[in-house]
């Protein structure tokens, strides 16, 4: 059976593997499932479809559904007790503090009389620590239960059989918490996988090449995504999606780096890892310089490599934003340097570092001009958002006295209805009067007794759409502002940095 990437971890394992002859190569593992026919699970899955019952009604059905999945659970602890070793299991490959999928033999299926809920029965797994909280599960919930249950058994104990064997490096996972995996080819390359899947404040999956020690950095990444940061990049050579998908990803990566190593020897590896890397860098600061159009890839942040495809384009910048981006690269780039002169016992990187230098020479005093336009722009900003302020609040101020005679106004017209009414129809005899004639004889009279109410509603809605014009105006000019204040603050960051970096290295 062949497999595809989104089959990893759910109907195979992913594997790096090494041959007899030192070349490594991926391939799928299928998971072992033969089990779920022993245990009839589909027959199972059928009796927590609430369409199996037909017209019977709510209580009778969850009352069988229950006694379904306490007489599958009972099979399983009596003939199938291995099922319920403890093991790990993340749920979220990417959440944040949890994920987690804990399986102990203290399990147990109860029921719960629930009286909010015309005391129908619902389902409970019982908590491990009897001081804990229950987890109430309804029939669909446990079918999602049971499959998680039976997935995560399969998964680890596919994973045990196949990682010790000789040949295999790595096998794709879905542990919880932090995992790091190492493997090296002779004394001069080494590669790190290192995940953490639904634990902590953050969650992960990166790879990281080691060459004699240093380790190797996709610098070129600070320039292709908008929102890079630099630090980010200084942590791994690849950084993936936390998703099954992303194994494929990721031990591809590492086959190709490795084979192409071995075939083509340090100066080939040197050359397509970090010089490649280095012109690239360097070409799109320089071209930064003197050019408003930049590459860059519509994933903006780029921390991430998953299968989603991502496309390279050209953008174009403009105004203060310009030397925004500008600035931000070549200060960024003043990080690497470091790490690029850390090559040069193998390989002159000394000409990347010296481009670096000049492109921090030629935008610095730049910078510094468009800092002091800045500053100017944002003065007479302040004045124009400080002026439409006022007139938007005078406005205001005029919109609620409307607003006051508009209510007297639409008050007091009832009442002259019915005065008009009550005297009309007595004055002519009359035993009623249309809507229409009725309406205008209002009209005429509130106009008479309150002559600077005339016209008042139309007033009151002209005023009203003046008033949310100029509340408009005024939110535009706000962030308008507080984008140029967020431009400043990064070029006062950047010529910081620049100004740092000459001191140490001018």
């Amino acid at each position: 059976m062949s497999y595809t990437y989104t089959d990893i971890n759910e109907d195979a394992v992913y594997a790096l593997k090494k041959d007899n002859l030192g070349n490594f190569y991926t391939e799928y593992i299928p998971i072992e499932k033969a089990l779920l026919n022993e245990i009839d699970v589909e027959s199972f899955y059928q009796t927590l479809d609430d369409k199996t019952y037909g017209e019977l009604n709510a209580r009778d059905r969850v009352e069988k559904q229950q006694q379904s999945i306490i007489e599958f659970y009972s099979k399983i602890s009596l003939n199938y007790s291995y099922l319920y070793r403890n093991r790990s299991y993340c749920l979220y490959l990417s959440s944040q503090y949890g994920g987690f999928f804990n399986i102990t033999v203290n399990t147990q299926i109860t029921l719960y009389q629930n009286h909010t809920n015309y005391n129908f029965p619902i389902l409970v797994e019982l908590p491990r620590d009897a001081n804990g909280a229950s987890r109430v599960y309804g029939a669909k919930n446990f079918k999602n239960y049971t499959e998680t249950f039976l997935q995560s058994y399969f998964l680890q104990t596919t994973y045990e059989k196949f990682i010790h064997e000789a040949e295999i490096k790595v096998i794709s996972h879905r542990f919880n918490g932090w995992k790091n995996f190492w493997y090296t080819l002779d004394d001069t390359l080494s590669v790190e996988i290192a995940t953490n899947f639904g634990f902590g404040s953050a969650s992960y999956f990166t790879v990281t090449l080691i060459f004699k020690g240093i380790k190797i950095i996709p610098y070129s990444r600070l320039v292709i995504y908008r929102n890079a940061d630099f630090l980010q990049i200084l942590r791994n050579t690849r950084e993936y999606a936390c998703e099954n998908e992303s194994w494929a990803l990721a031990l591809d990566f590492i086959r190709d780096a490795s084979n192409g190593f071995q075939e083509g020897g340090n100066d080939e590896f040197i050359k397509k890892y970090v010089i490649n890397e280095c012109e690239n860098l360097v070409n799109s600061l320089e071209r930064c310089l003197y050019d408003n159009m930049i590459e860059e890839s519509d994933n903006l942040f780029g921390y991430f490599i998953s299968f989603k495809p991502e496309k390279l384009h050209e953008i174009h910048l403009e105004g203060f934003l310009q030397m925004v981006v500008k600035a931000e690269k070549i200060s960024g780039a003043t990080n690497f340097i470091d790490s690029i002169y850390s090559w040069c016992d193998f390989v002159p990187t000394q000409e990347y570092i010296d481009r670096i230098d000049n492109c921090c020479l030629v935008v610095y005093p730049e910078l510094l001009e468009c800092i002091d336009e800045i500053n100017i722009f944002l003065s007479l900003k302040q004045i124009e958002l400080e002026n439409s302020c006022k007139k938007r609040d005078q406005i205001k101020v005029e919109v609620d006295d409307l607003l006051e005679k508009t209510n007297f106004y639409q008050n007091t017209l009832p009442s002259i209805r019915i005065e008009i009414y009550n005297n009309y129809v007595e004055a002519k005899k009359l035993h009623t009067i249309s809507n229409e004639d009725l309406d205008n004889l209002a009209l005429k009279e509130i106009k008479q007794r309150y002559p600077k109410l005339t016209g008042i509603e139309e007033k009151f809605e002209k005023m009203l759409i003046k008033l949310e014009e100029s509340r408009e105006k005024c939110d535009n000019l706000n962030q308008n502002l507080s984008t140029h204040q967020d431009y400043l603050s990064s070029m006062t960051l950047s010529k910081q940095s620049i100004e740092n970096y000459l001191k140490i290295y001018g």
